[in-house]
């Protein structure tokens, strides 16, 4: 399986999208790395951003050491 896959469709439901909540959001849970992450997939670029506070995280490939 490609584990690529596992980063297809990220999203967080709809009802966390209203103002009040993205900003305490951002004060509570972004300040200790939880973020509202959304996948962002194109030809060029696949990452995760986080509709709070900006943070991307680029996917461009996922290794496993093997011990």
């Amino acid at each position: 399986m490609n584990r690529l896959n596992e980063y297809r469709g990220i999203t967080y439901p709809k009802i966390l999208q209203h103002k009040i909540i993205l900003k305490l959001w951002k004060k509570f849970m972004c300040s200790h790395e939880k973020h509202l992450l959304d996948e962002v997939s194109s030809l060029e670029e696949h990452y995760l951003y986080c509709d709070v506070c900006g943070l991307e995280i680029h996917i461009e490939r996922i290794t496993k050491d093997k011990k």
